[in-house]
């Protein structure tokens, strides 16, 4: 609710008096109410801090649509004793916010109002107090300024709200200086350097610099946190980048057998390591680039560490026809030259679709069925008159399955090779070109139909949505695990759901909702799962109950 709230005012606070003038006079002769308040800073009247009142929508399209549309917008600035006065405000639900960049409240939450026809709301108050602030100075490990450097910010404290000025983007000036405001008492970290898109990651391999945090470590658990305190500002918090230690990597692609030179196939790097909390690979942990004439490459500035390279072809994706063996290399302070990447030619499959007890509907959405490699996730599209191929295959078992793909979905019964069949999977060797593959599949038409009953409470609300979770019914083989992705099918608000395009045989039917709490913590509720068996022609039925006061489920 908050961040949209902000958002209104601050469109609000762009539109002209002159503009919401006409707006709030054509809703005088609609039903309509007043809201009035007063807003303290440290306890003191504050005069000229605007408040917004926003309506508020179940539906996030519809509260979207209505908070871009000034006319349905209600503003006004508190006077000399800190009050308030909204009026004409059409009857209905609002939420209503001060807003002041240089103020924040405890819990920075917007107050939440019924305006009915005729009636004035009293006591929307907000008791706001002055922000901290954060200032200092990025250098290079030479003390020169480095211009735009990324600044970013994350509380210490995970039980504290976060800030909710923290999806902002802070960069230094021209003279390496940043300062940030707005931010409420509490404890900071502070670093450098970040980007979050890939654009910005690339130019930051090119410039040396990687995350950085305050006053110079690159390992966040060193770094000193920043004490923020109210009205307070935190100066000197000054990073310098540390000296640039990188070296280029070179060498070339070869076919394995011939050892003849590969020109013109793409070679990308990773970074074999993590860094940071939450798993967050480090900003110089990817790259590529093309061999030339002479099956020659070479990769620029690339930060001390464990890395792995690998070769393939652009032509051929997802996997081409060749594959090449990883090679993992260590970056230290010397140039690493003469890398060797050994190309093999890849495997293929090809067969033909059968299709049992299909009817006519079935048989032409065949053309948009793919077949998969449920291993390495190669795939190749089936023809009208059923022949496929998959190619880009490496050595190994290789296990055929249908993708979840096209109007009419499919389920693999029975595989065949010139005859015998492959419970297990296919065999394949280093190039080998198998033909004669027979792959029998049958419609997937058959369905689920449920009931949740919830107990323990109501729902939990969505902080990104503010509404009551969505639940979504899936159903999965047994022993599949949760982490496997399965077609999700949405629950309406009676707690009924259809999970449809499934073939006869046994499930595990759940439900389940991935959603942000008050916290910002991504919370999971599931039900206690009920397995039941399908067969064709006659929908199956399970009744399930979630119990929203249990334990969040392991995941």
């Amino acid at each position: 609710m908050q961040s949209l709230a902000r958002v209104a005012i601050f469109l609000a606070v762009l539109a002209s008096a002159q503009s919401f003038a006409r707006s709030a006079s054509s809703q005088e002769a609609k039903a309509s109410g007043t809201i009035i308040g007063r807003v303290t800073v440290d306890g003191k009247p504050a005069q000229g801090v605007p408040v917004m009142a926003t309506p508020l929508e179940s539906d996030p399209a519809s509260r979207g649509k209505r908070m871009l549309n000034p006319s349905t917008l209600r503003m006004a600035a508190t006077d000399s004793d800190g009050r308030f006065r909204l009026e004409a405000v059409p009857a209905g639900e609002y939420g209503v916010a001060a807003f002041a960049p240089n103020l924040c409240s405890a819990d920075d939450a917007s107050e939440g109002v019924t305006v009915t026809e005729g009636a004035t709301v009293e006591r929307a108050d907000f008791s706001l107090s002055r922000c901290g602030v954060i200032t200092g100075k990025v250098t290079d490990s030479e003390g020169h300024p480095v211009i735009a450097a990324e600044i970013s910010l994350k509380r210490v404290d995970p039980t504290e709200q976060e800030d909710s000025r923290g999806g902002r983007m802070y960069f230094t000036d021209d003279r390496g200086i940043y300062r940030i405001f707005g931010l409420r008492p509490g404890r900071y970290i502070v670093s450098a350097g970040t980007f979050r898109d890939q654009m910005f990651r690339s130019r930051l391999r090119r410039t040396g610099k990687v995350e950085t945090y305050y006053p110079g470590f690159t390992d966040e658990a060193k770094t000193k946190p920043v004490e923020v305190a109210a009205g307070i500002e935190a100066s000197d918090v000054d990073i310098k980048f540390g000296p640039d230690k990188r070296a280029a990597v070179s060498g070339r692609v070869i076919d394995a057998e011939t050892r003849a030179p590969v020109a013109n196939v793409t070679v990308a790097y990773s970074a074999t390591r993590q860094g940071g909390p939450g798993n967050r690979y480090e900003d110089q942990d990817i790259g590529d680039t093309t061999t030339n004439s002479r099956g020659e490459f070479r990769f620029e500035s690339l930060s001390p560490g464990n890395y792995k390279a690998e070769a393939y072809s652009i032509e051929e994706l997802p996997g081409g026809e060749f594959y090449s063996d990883p090679v993992n290399f260590e970056v230290g302070a010397a140039n690493i030259e003469k890398l060797e990447i050994r190309v093999h030619p890849c495997a293929s499959i090809s067969g033909a679709v059968v299709v049992l007890n299909a009817d006519d509907a079935a048989l032409d959405n065949l053309n948009s069925f793919v077949i998969i490699d449920s291993v390495t996730d190669e795939r190749g599209s089936v023809a009208r008159d059923g022949s496929f191929r998959i190619g880009g295959l490496k050595p190994g078992k290789i296990k055929i399955g249908a993708g979840p793909f096209g109007a009419q979905k499919f389920s693999v019964l029975r595989i065949e090779r010139n005859g015998v069949e492959q419970p297990d999977g296919i065999v394949v060797r280093a190039g080998e070109q198998i033909s004669g593959v027979r792959v029998t599949v049958v419609p997937a038409n058959c369905i689920i139909r449920g009931h949740v009953t919830i107990q323990g409470g109501p729902l939990p609300i969505d902080r990104s949505t503010r509404d009551p979770v969505a639940l979504e019914a899936v159903a999965r083989p047994p022993g599949v695990p949760r982490s496997k992705s399965y077609e999700r099918f949405p629950v309406d608000e009676k707690g009924d759901f259809v999970i449809k395009n499934l073939t006869p045989g046994t499930y595990d039917v759940d439900v389940a909702a991935t959603y942000l709490n008050e916290s910002f913590y991504k919370k999971q509720l599931a039900s206690t799962k009920q397995t039941v068996t399908v067969i064709r022609d006659t929908p199956a039925q399970v009744a399930l109950v979630l119990d929203v006061s249990a334990k969040e489920p392991d995941k």
